[in-house]
């Protein structure tokens, strides 16, 4: 009997999947992945999607990237956790427990599915409803930076019948006053003017800039928890196990792993950003300031003779 109520089980997610309008495989080989579980990396790509849809329904911040491979299953586990955390999942066996041990077990693996599958109903009733009661207005890209422009210098709205020419006139002449309160005038960082082309071009480097910036800060956030992981095996430490896993889950789901920066951010960068700190400087070594890191204060005619002369 509970075979069948197994099978019966397998065979409605199986259908609620495809009915969801999943295709990155094919439906036939949706029972295969399910045993495979987390080893398959189409189950993480299965996992990732529906994670995902949930959280752009719902609004929420975090999202599950799914591995390229075995060496990084790790990552989209921790990511997996992060998202159950936010969606206060009250299953304990895929909350409580080693994070990597929670999705192996086939049972816990159709947990995991029939939970997802669950919120991604509500998820989507909940988008359709907010679809029938809000009439939505489209602003495009160029709108919408515009608007945050003109209310950056005192502009909130403006007078009807106002030519485009007028409004970049108006708010120059505007972005010129405030310019003019500043003490010290910030000098703009790139002050080329570049064709379309140039900037195509400039485009591409930064989505390879941001690719690379994700690499590191998941080769990052991985020193990170192995060095959390370490502290655990202290005789004295696993004791309070589950309080230090509280206070660090918080913190490191906190921590963005993609970057946002774009073309925008470039042309508002000013020469300030040229300026680097000595990572071994007073003023950045106050920020790992400890009872067991003291950090002395030396003057600076100290500082000067030490790296002058040594």
């Amino acid at each position: 009997m509970d075979e069948k109520l197994q099978e019966q089980k397998r065979s409605f997610i199986a259908s609620e999947i495809i009915s969801f309008g999943f295709n990155i495989f094919p439906s036939e080989e949706l029972e295969g992945v399910r045993k495979a579980g987390i080893e398959d990396l189409r189950f993480c790509k299965l996992i990732e999607w529906m994670c995902n849809e949930i959280s752009s329904l719902y609004g929420l911040d975090e999202m599950v990237h799914g591995p390229t491979g075995s060496d990084n299953v790790e990552f989209f586990v921790l990511e997996l956790s992060s998202m159950l955390s936010e969606l206060e999942c009250p299953v304990d066996a895929l909350t409580t427990g080693p994070v990597v041990e929670r999705f192996r077990s086939t049972e816990n693996q159709t947990k995991l599915l029939d939970f997802l599958i669950g919120h991604m109903k509500c998820a989507r009733l909940t988008a359709l409803n907010r679809l029938h009661e809000e009439i939505p207005e489209y602003k495009s890209a160029e709108v919408f930076h515009l608007e945050n422009a003109l209310v950056a210098v005192g502009m909130n709205q403006l007078p009807a019948g106002i030519t485009v020419e007028q409004i970049f006139s108006t708010l120059k002449d505007l972005a010129t006053k405030q310019m003019d309160k500043c003490k010290e005038k910030p000098r703009p960082l790139l002050t080329a003017s570049l064709t379309d082309t140039q900037w195509e071009k400039i485009e591409v480097v930064n989505a390879k800039l941001v690719q690379e910036y994700r690499s590191r800060i998941l080769l990052l956030l991985k020193r990170l928890d192995v060095t959390i992981q370490s502290f655990t095996w202290s005789d004295r430490i696993k004791k309070i196990q589950d309080k230090l896993h509280d206070i660090y889950r918080p913190r490191r789901e906190r921590i963005a792993v993609t970057s946002n920066v774009g073309m925008d951010d470039l042309l508002a960068a000013t020469s300030s950003l040229l300026i680097v700190d000595r990572i071994n400087s007073e003023k950045e070594r106050k920020r790992t300031a400890s009872r067991l890191n003291k950090v002395k204060r030396f003057p600076s005619f100290v500082f000067f003779f030490f790296f002058h002369f040594k």
